[in-house]
C-alpha cells in the first residue's frame, strides 16, 4: 500500500503525518525539488535502511548511525554543492557549507546547461555565518572579522571538487572565470 509514495515521489506534507500513524517504520525524508541530488545525498542512507548496497555514484553515505546519536569519527564536516542551471533569480552557483558557514560562487554564466536562461551575471560571492545570521539575511564576504575562514573555506571548496569529480575540465569559460577569482 505504502509504495506508492515511493512512486509518486512526492507527496502533500499533511499526508506524512497520516502514514506515519499508520505505519510507523516508514522513513520519511523530505527534501527540496533538487529529486536528482536527492538521490545523490540519500542514496546511502536510502540503501542502508533497505539492507542494499548504496547506488553506484552516490556521493552520500548513510548517515543512520548519526540519527542515533554515535556520529562516526571519520564524519565529513563539510559539504560540496553546484546548482548549475543559470536564472536571473537562482543564477549557477557552488558552494560549501560546515555546520556554521556556508560560502557561495555565483559564476554567473550558464555554461551551456540545459534549462537554462541566455542571462548572465557578474561573479560574486556569498557569505554566511549561520550562527550569528540563520536565515542569511547579511552577506558578510567582505566583513574583516570572516577573511581568514572566508580563505579556509575557498580552499576547502576547491578540495572537494577535486574529490566529487566536478572540476570543468571540459569547460574553459568556467576554468577562466575561477582563475578570475583566484581559484
Amino acid at each position: 500500500m505504502y509504495y506508492r509514495y515511493l512512486l509518486a515521489g512526492v507527496i502533500p506534507l499533511a499526508s506524512v503525518a497520516e502514514v506515519f500513524a499508520e505505519a510507523p517504520n516508514i522513513l520519511f525524508i523530505l527534501s527540496d525539488d533538487h529529486t536528482s541530488q536527492t538521490w545523490g545525498i540519500y542514496g546511502g542512507i536510502l540503501a542502508d535502511y533497505a539492507g542494499a548496497d548504496a547506488p553506484e555514484g552516490s556521493q552520500g553515505r548513510s548517515f543512520r548511525d548519526n540519527l542515533r546519536g554515535d556520529t562516526p569519527d571519520d564524519w565529513r564536516t563539510s559539504i560540496y554543492y553546484r546548482y548549475w542551471t543559470q536564472h536571473k533569480e537562482r543564477p549557477a552557483h557552488i558552494g560549501v557549507r560546515t555546520d556554521r558557514y556556508k560560502l557561495i560562487f555565483l559564476y554567473g554564466n550558464r555554461l551551456d546547461m540545459t534549462g537554462s536562461t541566455d542571462y548572465v551575471s557578474q561573479p560574486s560571492w556569498e557569505f554566511y555565518d549561520l550562527q550569528e545570521d540563520p536565515y542569511e539575511d547579511h552577506n558578510a564576504y567582505n566583513d574583516p572579522q570572516y577573511q581568514n575562514i572566508i580563505k579556509q573555506m575557498k580552499k576547502e571548496m576547491m578540495r572537494l571538487r577535486t574529490e566529487t569529480g566536478d572540476t570543468d575540465a571540459s569547460r574553459p569559460v568556467m576554468l577562466d572565470i575561477l582563475r578570475a577569482q583566484g581559484l
